[in-house]
């Protein structure tokens, strides 16, 4: 475990100006996605990007894992943070994740009729192997990921985790070393030890009563277990996804690494 390095709790709000942004389809091939690449996995290869730092500036990697509706360029904050980090001196990369399908059931209008509530109990047993399997095949992704970035360069390793990705973030830090930091937008997953992170910073929507119950309910988790280098920040107005809202984001998260770890670099 990482010693945490005291600074207090922040959990204040942070804007910047809205930027219009339009979600597009990805295009998965190399030529189409600046920095596209494939890594290998066992037998088989995935998906995955890479950009350098533009800079010269160096201060480090930054690994993206998308959300469950995202991929590794999503016309959206994927695609934002992974090109503007790049220009702000980090390097960045971002891999293709792998979800369950969750299909919509629906009952039979016959009460009487059994054959539904049997094809939800085989359905939900599918469910449960398809969800280990791709559980431990993103684990696989992001450990060669992770390997990768730190045969590139030194520095310090950050991983930004969107959504339902936030659950591999807890692993993926404790593989990067001591000098790292995890940054969790809108984590749909709920910390219950505190991850091997020497900075934490939590992006969270405050659009609904679940939200914003989940939100205190983590700050509590990481308080009880001191994390001491722990900020939580909303985003005023985001809605899901925080579409149209790149630019603050992006604008949060540049500032609080520069903090962080560049400003050190280069003082």
């Amino acid at each position: 475990m990482s010693a945490f390095v005291t600074n207090g709790f922040a959990a204040d709000s942070e804007a910047g100006t809205v930027a219009e942004s339009t979600p597009l389809p990805l295009q998965t091939s190399a030529g189409h996605v600046e920095g596209y690449m494939t890594l290998p996995l066992g037998d088989e290869v995935f998906d995955a990007t890479f950009v350098a730092d533009k800079t010269g500036r160096d201060y480090g990697k930054v690994l993206i894992l998308p959300d469950q509706d995202g991929s590794i360029d999503s016309y959206d904050l994927v695609h934002t943070l992974r090109m503007r980090l790049a220009e702000s001196g980090w390097s960045t990369m971002t891999v293709a994740l792998s979800y369950p399908y969750q299909p919509q059931l629906l009952l039979s209008p016959n009460a009487n009729d059994e054959e539904p509530a049997a094809q939800i109990e085989t359905t939900a047993e599918a469910e449960v192997g398809e969800s280990a399997t791709t559980s431990d095949d993103n684990a696989g992704r992001v450990a060669a990921a992770v390997a990768y970035l730190n045969a590139q360069q030194p520095g310090p390793t950050v991983i930004i985790a969107m959504g339902k990705s936030a659950e591999l973030s807890a692993t993926a830090i404790a593989q990067v070393g001591k000098d790292n930091a995890l940054i969790w937008i809108s984590p749909e997953w709920q910390a219950e030890t505190a991850p091997e992170a020497q900075y934490v910073l939590d992006i969270t929507l405050s659009d609904s009563a679940y939200e914003e119950t989940t939100t205190v309910q983590q700050r509590a988790v990481m308080m009880r277990k001191n994390v001491a280098q722990y900020s939580q920040r909303q985003i005023p107005g985001a809605t899901s996804n925080f579409n149209g809202f790149e630019q603050p984001v992006f604008n949060l998260i540049r500032n609080w690494l520069h903090k962080s770890f560049a400003q050190g670099a280069t003082s």
